[in-house]
């Protein structure tokens, strides 16, 4: 980095570069303190959005609501998986949701007046929010997007109307080993520029 970047602009770009998933199995049990879960989604409630439409929509599940969570994710996958259906598979949805404090349906909701494209873009952007401010607060986080996150059961338990989508599931808790270490290729790979007529 140039010594020309100051101290806040670091601090963000720092806390971006070290940003990681973390598996829902190396999460602590312990509760999420309530003003750490406060922050977070007011971290969220910041994602930019075409027209402010703010399509972003949290169901979380926490204490013993989790089992509601883990019931449904169990019962959609049998309901799905017909004669491909595997015990194990269906005892691991279930049991998902006990091994962290904290599980969050991720909806959109849009107003209708934006393409739908643009409504997910706004709801991956409050995630990314949430995810840098959780792992600013020593939380790990993962976000699953299973197959079944548009079943008609999954659909009915979170009274999506047409238009409304469930967009997956965010496991959180405060991380129990460091967060790993990763990289990216060179973002001069990535990117063209063109500065000429």
């Amino acid at each position: 980095m140039t010594s020309d970047i100051n101290t806040e602009a670091q601090i963000i770009l720092d806390a971006i570069r070290n940003r990681r998933t973390m598996p829902f199995m190396k999460v602590k049990p312990d509760p999420i303190a309530e003003e750490h879960l406060s922050l977070i989604l007011e971290a969220a409630n910041w994602a930019p959005s075409h027209r402010h439409t703010e399509p972003w929509r949290f169901v979380i599940f926490q204490g013993e609501g989790r089992a509601r969570l883990g019931d449904l994710l169990a019962e959609t996958y049998k309901a799905a998986a017909g004669d491909k259906f595997l015990e194990r598979k269906y005892q691991k949805s279930r049991n998902r949701c006990a091994h962290v404090p904290v599980a969050m349906a991720i909806l959109m909701k849009p107003k209708g007046v934006n393409p739908e494209f643009e409504e997910i873009l706004a709801v991956g952007c409050a995630v990314q929010n949430m995810h840098l401010a959780a792992q600013s607060l020593g939380i790990g986080c993962s976000w699953s997007t299973p197959a079944l996150v548009d079943h008609p059961d999954v659909r009915t338990f979170f009274q999506l109307e047409e238009g409304e989508r469930c967009l997956g599931f965010y496991y959180m808790g405060y991380a129990a080993d460091p967060f790993p270490p990763s990289k990216r290729g060179d973002v001069n790979d990535k990117v063209t520029f063109i500065d000429h007529a």
